[in-house]
């Protein structure tokens, strides 16, 4: 499975939250930017498991709360 297929980023972002929107204009290569929205009231993940990988997460916005 390719791993920026529309359901494999919904799956993993599914694990950080509800899912809002992939964004498809980023590169294709190191980066997939997908919008999460996230509960605050629980600790944010710093990485996750999927497909026997671990993929570390990145968040972009958070000065903005």
């Amino acid at each position: 499975m390719e791993l920026y297929h529309d359901t494999f980023l919904k799956r993993v972002g599914s694990m950080l939250g509800t899912v809002l929107k992939i964004d498809r204009l980023m590169p294709r290569g190191k980066f997939a930017r997908i919008y999460v929205e996230v509960d605050s009231e629980k600790q944010l993940v710093s990485r996750t498991k999927a497909r026997e990988h671990t993929y570390y997460v990145e968040y972009e916005g958070l000065h903005l709360i």
